[in-house]
């Protein structure tokens, strides 16, 4: 595990590791309920923004991965949760750098 973050208004946690998934925790139970595969290389570093409606994703790619968070709150999800998907790929910013992204934050504005 190379990063995580907290969704708060969830009780989920998203982490990214070396083996290039990211994965989302229900801190209630205790279980990873998805697994994203994007990135063909390590993820190195994962942020959300203040609202939790996007988190960004950044690797050895030459890429970053924005994902949209699923807004469906946890009530009206509940019989869903196997099927839930927490994060879908929303689009991609090309880098010019090829080196490995050390660190991904959101601007609070």
């Amino acid at each position: 595990v190379t990063d995580v973050v907290f969704l708060e208004k969830r009780k989920r946690l998203v982490s990214c590791s070396k083996d290039t998934f990211l994965r989302v925790w229900d801190l209630d139970t205790k279980h990873c309920i998805q697994t994203v595969v994007g990135h063909r290389t390590e993820i190195w570093s994962l942020d959300v923004n203040l609202s939790e409606t996007f988190l960004v994703t950044g690797s050895s790619d030459l890429e970053l991965r924005i994902y949209s968070i699923n807004e469906q709150l946890e009530t009206e999800a509940a019989d869903k949760m196997a099927s839930s998907n927490e994060l879908k790929h929303f689009g991609d910013i090309k880098r010019q750098n090829t080196d490995r992204v050390l660190t991904v934050r959101f601007n609070s504005s």
